[in-house]
């Protein structure tokens, strides 16, 4: 089953793979309307459209979670590293830390460039980006809240 979605090539994106993800919501579809179905339920073009909309911002919604997360992890090891550094004039170099910066310093940089032209350090992108990235998920689950809840009342 994984396989069929493994295809979609833009769902694996610098090493990590969503395929399983886009599976799993696509299971959940089947899922709620083989129940409204045997609830007895119509299936209205309205809740087909609910259905749709609940399930890719449910998958934009849990990436852009997870690379806040990301952002949050990166920049408390930034603090921790600058406190170590500046008590015992240590360097930490890793692998995982370059890996990781080079996984959200795109999204970062690309956030932050919404707010300003100019060059600004990475830990200054990293923070505009996590708060803007917090507040923007919250209002748009709102939001999305708001349309699935009137596509699902639609009389059609």
């Amino acid at each position: 089953y994984l396989n069929i979605f493994r295809k979609i090539r833009f769902l694996n994106f610098r090493g990590l793979d969503f395929s399983p993800a886009l599976a799993l919501c696509a299971l959940y579809a089947v899922s709620g309307i083989l129940s409204s179905l045997s609830h007895g339920q119509p299936i209205t073009v309205g809740y087909l459209l609910a259905i749709v909309l609940s399930l890719v911002w449910s998958l934009v919604s849990s990436v852009t979670k997870f690379l806040i997360v990301l952002l949050i992890i990166r920049l408390i090891a930034m603090g921790i590293m600058r406190l170590m550094s500046r008590k015992n004039s240590y360097r930490a170099y890793s692998p995982i830390w370059d890996q990781l910066d080079s996984l959200i310093s795109p999204f970062a940089y690309k956030i932050s460039g919404i707010f300003t032209k100019k060059f600004i350090p990475f830990t200054t992108a990293l923070i505009i980006s996590t708060v803007f990235s917090l507040i923007t998920v919250k209002i748009a689950d709102f939001l999305i809240a708001i349309i699935c809840n009137l596509l699902v009342h639609l009389p059609f």
